[in-house]
Formats: structure tokens, sequence, C-alpha cells
């Protein structure tokens, strides 16, 4: 059947109805539609980029961290390539949720590592060198195992680990120390009491008259106050003489010092067994001791090097006052006598006094000295005998240094090494190989008698009754 052609022009005209006056505003709707679904897809296209972006910068972030780890060695390497893998699949994860808490917690992560990397690397570094300048503590030398953990880290021998506060951890053979632990461990070589005593040795020359209590104070000041720098000043060479514990091992009074802590007096200081000395020197110089103190140490040490200070100040001027003495006698000399107190004394009267003195040694009987006085030698005890006169025919023999006796007879005139040179009284060998005291008054049998409960020993001896009963 053909088409209704009037059905077909009623539908035309129907549709033609329904279409508006003019398209010019339907334009500009459907333009703005446009408009408006490119502003989206550009501001997604921004966002994404934006997302690409903070992932590149944060991926090239983490690969400068894992560049510069890569020079302090494999472990430490693969560690913060793993774990900037881990940040950067946080950080990831965290940008496609929009999770902004999350990203700043990842890039905070990186940032950090980072820091450390970069200090650990200019801290081994620093610290190689100074171990290759010899400028750390000796006291790293007597704790092999410290040095063993610092070696360790310098060469990256090491596990890394995680502590419970996300710190890293140093794993050395079982031995676990935090970064901020490790760099603590290293210690300087102390030289501000080595200069101490270098600046008062060279003060002798200012006076005769010595400040005990000004040298003693200044030491003080110089010796560290925390246990971690005492270390080094235990340790450590103190102005060419060597370290503490050496000084004291060569200290010859902590023999007295110690017979004086048990409560002892005049004993003989050869019963003092080198065990006891050992356990001494250990309390005063091992921080590790159980009964090591800090401040015992400190004012013990001061004192011993006020001791060496003192001793240097009087042989100073007693080089002096033998320089002055030899000057005189330079400018006696070609007299035909001198003229002493006692009186006149002709140099060949002298010099017969001096060839009897030096004979007495090997005849061992008494001379008479131009002034009157008797001495005799005492073999047994290497040293010079006084003879005192006493009523009813008895006599007296008391020990004075050899140079009493020569300036009490001339004077002045001469010192013991013009006339016996380099020959050592007083202290001499036995058979036992044992050193005998010059002191008449001290007691030969060895026994330990009780002290008056009056004297109280210093510091230094209350340890030594401490740590050695008998």
């Amino acid at each position: 059947m053909a088409a209704d052609a009037n059905l077909i022009r009623g539908a035309a005209a129907i549709g033609r109805s329904m279409r508006p006056a003019s398209t010019r505003g339907l334009t500009g709707i459907m333009q703005a539609g446009l408009d408006i679904a490119k502003t989206s897809l550009d501001e997604k296209r921004r966002v994404q980029q934006e997302k690409v972006d903070a992932y590149d910068e944060f991926t090239k972030a983490a690969e400068t961290v894992e560049i510069n780890s890569g020079a302090l060695g494999s472990v430490l390497y693969n560690d913060t390539v793993d774990f900037a893998n881990e940040q950067k699949q946080a950080y990831l994860a965290a940008l496609k949720s929009g999770d902004q808490k999350a990203m700043m917690t990842a890039k905070k992560a990186m940032m950090d590592r980072s820091t450390f990397t970069q200090q650990h690397k200019a801290f081994i570094t620093d610290l190689a060198k100074l171990k290759n300048e010899g400028k750390l503590s000796s006291t790293h030398d007597e704790n092999p195992e410290e040095l063993k953990f610092m070696t360790a880290v310098l060469k990256g021998d090491y596990k890394v680990e995680k502590n419970d506060k996300g710190e890293i951890v140093f794993n050395v053979n079982g031995v676990k120390k935090t970064n901020a632990e490790f760099e603590d461990m290293y210690i300087l070589k102390h030289f501000d009491t080595g200069n101490a005593i270098t600046k008062l040795n060279a003060q002798h020359k200012n006076s005769p008259l010595f400040d005990r209590d000004g040298a003693k104070n200044t030491i003080m000041q110089a010796l560290p106050e925390t246990l971690k720098e005492f270390r080094a000043a235990l340790s450590d060479d103190i102005a060419g003489a060597g370290n503490f514990k050496k000084l004291l091992q060569e200290d010859q009074s902590i023999n007295e010092e110690m017979l004086q802590g048990f409560g002892i007096a005049d004993g003989d200081p050869t019963t003092v067994s080198q065990e006891e000395r050992d356990k001494l020197i250990d309390v005063l110089t091992n921080v590790n001791n159980p009964n090591f103190d800090l401040q015992t140490s400190r004012n013990i040490m001061a004192e011993k090097l006020t001791n060496a200070v003192e001793r240097n100040h009087g042989n100073y001027w007693a080089k002096i006052d033998k320089e002055r003495r030899r000057n005189e006698r330079s400018r006696k000399k070609g007299r035909d006598g001198e003229t002493f107190s006692y009186g006149f004394r002709s140099q060949n009267q002298i010099d017969k006094s001096i060839r009897s003195l030096k004979s007495v040694m090997e005849t061992g009987k008494a001379t008479k000295l131009p002034n009157g006085r008797r001495v005799r030698f005492n073999k047994e005890k290497n040293e010079f005998e006084v003879i005192k006169s006493l009523e009813g025919g008895k006599k007296e023999f008391y020990v004075t240094d050899i140079q009493n006796i020569l300036d009490d007879a001339f004077e002045g005139l001469y010192l013991q090494e013009d006339i016996f040179g380099d020959y050592e009284f007083g202290i001499v060998e036995t058979e036992s190989g044992s050193e005998q005291s010059d002191n008449p008054n001290q007691t030969k049998s060895g026994s330990r008698t009780s002290v008056s409960e009056k004297e109280e020993p210093g510091t230094l001896l209350k340890i030594a009754r401490a740590i050695s009963p008998i």
C-alpha cells in the first residue's frame, strides 16, 4: 500500500512545530557544556599530572638517597634501597587515595633517611681521619671490644636493624648500638692536663717558693669532670711522662701510703705485695672496676701530679743553687785556703779532710771533719752517719744526707758530685733483689703494727684498705 502523503506531511508539520524558532541559544548552551567538559578534563589531567610530578620528585629524592648511601657500603646501601622502595610504594598508595597525611609521612621518612645518610657519611669520614691522624684517645686501645665495634661500622661489616623507636641500629656480632650511641663512642685525646703541667713547669723560674695549693687547683680545673672525657685523661700521655697508670706503677711512695691505709705504722714497704699494688692501681685507673669512683680518682690524680710538679720545681731550684755554688767555687779557686765560721783552713788541710772522708767508705772507720764533726760510713744502709757523743762514753749514730754533711763541714764549698761523682747513696739492692731503706728508725721485721685511731689516712689509703683488707 502506498504511503499516505497527508500523514507524512502531518508528521513533518508536527516535527517542525517542536523545533525552536532560533538555534542561537541552543548553540551557546551546547558550547558551555563543551567548555565545562573540557575544563573538567583539564583539571583531571592537571591533578593527574601533579600526582605524576609529585611521584617523580619523590622517586628522584629516593634515588639520591640510594646513590649517597652507596658510598657507605653494601649493607647500608641495600637497606636504604629496600627502605626507599617501601616508602615509594607507601607514597604511591597515599597519592592514589588522596591521603595527605600518609603522603607527608612517607616524604618525612625519606627526608630523615636522606639526612641520616649524609650525616653518617660525613661522620665516618671524619672518624677515619681522626684515627689516621692519631687524634683518638689511647683509651680505645685499652678497650678492644669498643674498638672492634667502631672498626666494623667503618668497614660496613654489620647488620642494619630498627628498634622500637624506628631508629637505625648497628648490629655487630650481636652487639647492638643506635647510630647516636655509635657516634658517642669516640673519644679525642686529652691534652688539657698535660698542657697545664707544662705551663706549671715553665713557671718554676718565677719563684723559689712553690704554691702547692695553686698548682693543684690548676690541675684539678684541667682534669675532665665527665667519665667519658676522664677516660682519656687516664689513658693518654701526660706531658711526655706516660699515662696515669704508668705513673702510679712507678710511684715509690704507694707502698708506704698503703701501709698507712692498712693502719700500719713504720712498716716495711716491701711487705706490700705486687698484687695489692695492682688492685689499688686498677681501682684508680679502670673505669669498669666496680670500686672505681670518678671524683676519688680525679682527686688522687691531681694530688700525684701536683707532687710531680713540686719535685720538678725543687729540682729546678736545686740546679740553680748548684750553679751558684759552682760559680762561687770558681771565684775562690786558686786561694791558699778558706776561712770558715770555725776558722781558717789551708787548701792542704781541706784536701786531706776530703781524702779521709772518701777513704771512710772503704775502711769503715770514723773520721773527723774540719768543723769537728765525726762521721762514719754504714755499708748496710749505704749512708754516712754522724757520730754524737753522749755522757758516760756512749755514742749515738744518725743517718743524714751526704750533702748535709758537706754543707756543715765546708759551708757550701763542695757539692756531693764534686767529691763522690755519680755515686748513689741510700737505697741499695740486697741479695734477694729487694730494696733496702735508708731510714734507721724503720721497722725491719716486716710486721704490720697498728697506728693510733686518731690517724686518718687520705683517700688513696682508704681505698687501699677497702680493696685489699689484711
